[in-house]
């Protein structure tokens, strides 16, 4: 093969890793736009706060004892259960706060990124309907 065809090919599978990238953060963005659209369909006040619980998923108690320590010191209650394996650690965060989507995309990408240092996956957010 050519530099040239290899220089072609590694830009279009550039190219492709570019919209697959895309994709799955728009897709993420509106998992934050339907869970608020859930909660104002069944009648929740979306002018106040909610309780806003935010689930993790680390492989280790060490990871998510990490995490706990960074999300403590942010505000958030945390409460971590070990798998009944013993493989993986789920990681609850409670905040309070008004759902309001351009923050709740702003805290995705935050809690992405606390979730990725310590190996584990941030799986979103939920709360209860609050009248």
């Amino acid at each position: 093969m050519t530099p040239w065809v290899i220089g072609v090919l590694v830009l279009i599978v550039a190219g492709v890793l570019v919209v697959l990238y895309r994709k799955r953060l728009s897709a993420q963005g509106s998992t934050d736009a339907e869970e608020i659209d859930r909660l104002a369909k069944t009648g929740s006040d979306l002018t106040r706060v909610h309780a806003i619980e935010f689930l993790f998923y680390f492989p280790s108690r060490a990871s998510a004892d990490e995490a706990s320590a960074r999300l403590r010191a942010e505000g958030y209650k945390v409460s971590i259960k070990d798998d009944v394996t013993g493989t993986r650690c789920t990681l609850r965060a409670t905040r309070s706060m008004v759902p309001i989507l351009s923050e709740l995309e702003v805290l995705r990408s935050k809690l992405n990124e606390l979730a990725g240092r310590e190996g584990g996956l941030y799986d979103g957010w939920r709360a209860e309907v609050v009248k």
